[in-house]
């Protein structure tokens, strides 16, 4: 059970620490320092089972934000959500994801993102895409052309939809 607690503490602190960093539009201020201060402001230290895992942790969410420094494969022109829930209404049910983030990519094509903190994806990833591609649109009024899924820490994205 502290197994599952600790993940959820470490990737909500390292969700938040990027959506934070998302946020700010002048490129002079995205600086690694930046980074972990973020990381240390939002960092959630409930749930770890000893104070050497959440240290273990703690090292980890740095090394993670480093290599995402040093080459960060979402790079945008423009946000257009960032860390958000949304939702869609049907007559039958309601549909509902938090988005990290939506941009728009320099070469203006619209991308769903979904930052993983773990290398594991289950099926399941495939159809939450899916889900915010659907929520992006309602919520947006602009369909995105592409979803991917941002494996922090092997520093790579990897496209599940694209649209042409």
């Amino acid at each position: 059970m502290i197994k599952v607690k600790s993940h959820i503490a470490f990737g909500n602190s390292i969700h938040t620490t990027l959506a934070d960093y998302n946020q700010v539009t002048n490129k002079g201020f995205k600086r690694l320092d930046l980074l972990h201060t973020l990381l240390h402001k939002n960092w959630i230290s409930d749930g770890y089972g000893s104070p050497i895992e959440e240290k273990e942790f703690w090292n980890r969410g740095l090394g993670l934000l480093n290599t995402y420094h040093h080459n960060p494969l979402d790079q945008d022109v423009k946000n257009l959500i960032i860390e958000s829930m949304l939702y869609k209404e049907t007559d039958n049910f309601i549909l509902c994801g938090k988005l990290d983030k939506v941009y728009e990519r320099s070469d203006h094509v619209i991308e769903v993102l979904d930052y993983k903190t773990g290398s594991l994806m289950t099926p399941m990833g495939h159809i939450q895409l899916l889900l915010y591609l659907i929520l992006t649109e309602a919520n947006l009024g602009v369909r995105p052309q592409a979803a991917s899924l941002y494996y922090l820490p092997e520093n790579r994205s990897k496209r599940k939809f694209q649209y042409t």
